[in-house]
């Protein structure tokens, strides 16, 4: 007589799925930390691009970008506008003067050296940019109303993917901010455009972003330590601290929001990216987030404080930095960072200002090198 086929017990099909169960739960983490490795692998690539696309504009210009250009007008239109002209190096900016602050960032200057040389030429970047906005936004509506419109409209929305972390959230255009002839404000307004967001922001001081923040207005060569800021004109050998010892791009994540904010977060609650290829400082005071640089003073991944001028990522324990010479450092949330300095501590031309490793990497010739970090 044949025996019968024998099939699974209930027993045994529940340690079946249960060894299933803990094999996926033992590898899902694994997986997930590849898909990480490969994004900051990703993001590590983008800011080599970047550095090299600065090293080619300073071939070819005997220069670094400018963090912005600003062209100062005295016949504003907008409606905060008190009939003052402009002029942030003399006078600052805050959210109560007229300030027709909207200017190309250094990142739009360095598109032909990101294989977008056709965004470039479409924008007519170094040219007035208000002009620019005016055409693409059209009359009547964010989005023109002829062909040459449409394409301007693209141009400053098309996603930049060299100009994105992988690991970062965020849509594709930075929804926090609306550019428009005269300055920028976070909601729309006649004539008013968004751009493509990025991640990256150059470095502008080792303490707050001058002119916009503090009491600091020079646009001048010693009015701030980075690289990058308004008008600025930084060549190689101004970097005497070493190019390999100087940041010169660092990350910011979108969607952040600082311990202990506010629910819904206020406007100094959250940090959102960089809008790409426009900055500008806007009327309601949400400014450090959308600029394309940033300032040391709140560290890496700060959520303590106001955080939306400062540097964050997605990454864990950290974020990534190119220097000077090109080369890719990812530094700790944990660097060293002191913000007890001298009475002029809010000053990147007083020595008295830096004394910390993260300071020291900012700042381009304040004589403190920073070897270890």
């Amino acid at each position: 007589m044949k025996a019968q086929p024998r099939g699974f017990t209930l027993v045994e099909l529940l340690v079946v799925i249960a060894i299933i169960s803990t094999l996926i739960a033992l590898l899902l983490p694994a997986v997930q930390q590849a898909r990480e490795a490969a994004r900051r692998s990703q993001c590590k690539n983008n800011l080599k691009q970047i550095g090299l696309a600065m090293h080619n504009y300073h071939d070819n210009y005997r220069t670094f970008p400018p963090g912005c250009v600003f062209h100062s007008s005295s016949n504003s239109s907008s409606p905060w506008s008190e009939g003052r002209e402009a002029d942030p190096c003399n006078e600052g900016l805050s959210y109560n003067v007229d300030k027709d602050a909207v200017c190309w960032s250094w990142n739009a200057y360095i598109l032909p050296f990101m294989e977008e040389a056709n965004r470039y030429e479409t924008l007519n970047v170094g040219s007035k940019p208000g002009a620019v906005i005016e055409q693409a936004a059209g009359s009547d509506s964010i989005v023109g109303t002829t062909d040459d419109d449409h394409e301007l409209v693209a141009a400053f929305q098309s996603p930049i993917d060299s100009y994105r972390c992988p690991s970062s959230i965020g849509p594709q255009v930075n929804d926090k901010v609306y550019f428009f002839p005269d300055g920028c404000y976070a909601s729309e307004q006649p004539d008013s455009i968004q751009t493509a967001l990025t991640n990256y922001v150059g470095s502008s001081s080792s303490t707050l972003i001058y002119p916009f923040l503090g009491a600091g207005t020079s646009c001048e060569m010693d009015g701030s330590d980075g690289i990058l800021f308004v008008n600025s004109r930084v060549r190689m050998r101004d970097i005497t601290d070493g190019t390999s010892n100087t940041i010169l791009v660092g990350e910011r994540g979108y969607g952040f929001v600082r311990d202990g904010a506010s629910n819904p977060p206020g406007i100094d609650d959250t940090s959102d990216g960089g809008a790409a290829i426009l900055t500008g400082w806007t009327y309601d005071d949400t400014n450090g987030s959308r600029m394309g640089f940033a300032g040391g003073r709140r560290g890496i991944n700060n959520f303590a404080t106001v955080n939306m001028f400062g540097y964050n990522s997605y990454h864990v324990g950290g974020a990534q930095f190119v220097m000077c010479d090109g080369s890719v450092q990812f530094l700790s949330e944990n660097i060293e960072l002191r913000t007890d300095g001298g009475v002029n501590w809010y000053d990147p031309g007083d020595e008295n200002s830096r004394n910390s490793v993260f300071e020291y990497l900012i700042s381009r010739n304040g004589g403190e090198v920073a070897t270890q970090f």
